[in-house]
């Protein structure tokens, strides 16, 4: 196994103490997106996966390796991680993000906890470079107008005095979205939405096909693009009416 010099990477707890916050505050920059953690795995064996095109069918080959490194975590992972007190998976990314991993079917899951999450050097100065760290503890840095994600989550949100309940997923799409809007982004390409939360499907309406409630809050351009409606943003009945309105109700 290979040892690393302890400058090259730093647990949650450290940076806690480097830079004078609370775990609250770091464990809401991770499913943010803010800050970027990641898991290291001892040497195990695992399938690299490679798409390769065969006339015109996709295939996937698979060629058993070792792998021993770093592999980089999604904040949708560390939301799951959070909520359930436990992270666990099958397969993985290298850090690179250009080669997808899988364990055998012989193999024990991937198992990880909050005390497992490490954040690289190179990520610790990206983040210390764009975050004002001496206003950490006076504001949220740029958050304060979001909800809070591990108590609203956009799972419940209220929609013309009626409250609607959203899966995990489509509760991630809205908040995406949501992001989009109040940065100013405003259209997202459909599919990279779907592809980033982590959905199987093939388009947004699939995803919400049992709450067509989905079509007064999201609109599309009729090309795949896709963002919150104007009316939904702010006030009394719409998302991201601030922490205590109405849109939100808890998780």
């Amino acid at each position: 196994m290979i040892c690393l010099e302890k400058t090259e990477f730093y647990g949650l707890s450290e940076l806690g103490d480097d830079w004078r916050v609370c775990s609250a505050k770091i464990r809401k920059w991770l499913v943010s997106g803010k800050l970027h953690s990641s898991l290291w795995l001892p040497l195990m064996s695992v399938y690299s996966l490679k798409e390769c095109l065969e006339g015109k069918d996709l295939s996937v080959q698979r060629e058993l390796r070792h792998y021993e490194g770093f592999i980089p975590l999604s904040r949708h992972q560390c939301q799951r991680l959070y909520r359930n007190g436990e992270l666990t998976m099958r397969g993985f990314q290298s850090c690179c993000g250009r080669e997808r991993f899988q364990l055998p079917d012989s193999s024990d899951d991937i198992r990880a906890s909050v005390d497992d999450l490490l954040v690289l050097l190179d990520e610790r100065q990206r983040f210390e470079r764009e975050i004002d760290l001496s206003s950490a503890n006076g504001s949220d840095m740029g958050l304060s107008n979001e909800p809070e994600l591990l108590d609203s989550d956009f799972r419940n949100i209220l929609v013309d005095g009626e409250s609607y309940t959203f899966g995990v997923i489509q509760a991630s799409i809205l908040h995406q979205l949501y992001q989009a809007s109040v940065r100013g982004k405003g259209w997202l390409v459909g599919k990279r939405v779907l592809h980033d939360v982590g959905s199987e499907s093939f388009s947004l309406s699939n995803v919400f096909k049992h709450k067509p409630v989905w079509r007064r809050l999201i609109e599309s351009d009729g090309r795949g693009r896709y963002r919150l409606r104007p009316d939904a943003l702010g006030g009394e009945a719409g998302i991201g009416g601030g922490h205590g309105s109405a849109p939100y109700s808890g998780a």
